[in-house]
């Protein structure tokens, strides 16, 4: 003799009063429940959330990035900066005022310098300045506010002190790692 009954849910659990259910009331009742959750998804607090997870909302970025709005540019970067890059690399400039780099020198500069600032920082400063047929409009520094100018200055001074006490790239890559608590991987047979 088989068992021909139907299931028999407490719809106390999805919210109803408790009585047995169709399989067909179930599957009704589940869908709407799941709606009901899609209804709050998109709701302020919980874009809130994801967003201060992302790191996107942070009181110091409000600080240190301005409102998207590009301060006037002055060159920043110097020989002072990139000579000990160049050196550390075993590159050599195409001229003495080094304009034309090599597109490391621009991922060596954003780990040196804008991946200190805060979390979602970086993220901030792409979103102002994205690129535009393959280049930015703006250098990254412009968006900064004074604080962040400042921070600025003391990140690239740090990078710069510690490039002048290295002789090769993966010391200073360790050095600084340790200095600033990033993760590095170290060599089998380190020099230094």
């Amino acid at each position: 003799m088989a068992n021909n009954k139907k299931p028999q849910v407490a719809a106390g659990r999805i919210g109803q009063e408790k009585k047995s259910l169709s399989a067909e009331e179930i599957k009704r009742l589940l869908l709407l429940k799941t709606d009901e959750q899609a209804a709050s998804k998109g709701t302020d607090e919980i874009l809130d959330r994801v967003n201060e997870r992302a790191g996107l909302i942070n009181d110091e970025q409000g600080v240190i990035v301005s409102n998207g709005v590009p301060n006037g540019y002055e060159p920043r970067y110097t020989t002072r900066f990139y000579a000990p890059i160049f050196r550390l690399l075993g590159l050599t400039p195409s001229d003495e005022k080094f304009s034309k780099k090599p597109m490391i020198i621009a991922k060596v500069t954003i780990y040196l310098i804008y991946l200190r600032f805060p979390a979602g920082t970086l993220k901030k400063l792409w979103a102002f300045n994205p690129k535009v047929n393959g280049k930015r409009l703006y250098k990254h520094f412009q968006f900064f506010t004074a604080l962040g100018d400042v921070s600025w200055e003391q990140f690239m001074e740090d990078a710069i002190e510690l490039m002048n006490q290295c002789t090769h790239w993966d010391q200073f890559v360790r050095r600084f790692a340790q200095k600033h608590g990033k993760p590095w991987q170290a060599h089998l047979f380190d020099k230094d």
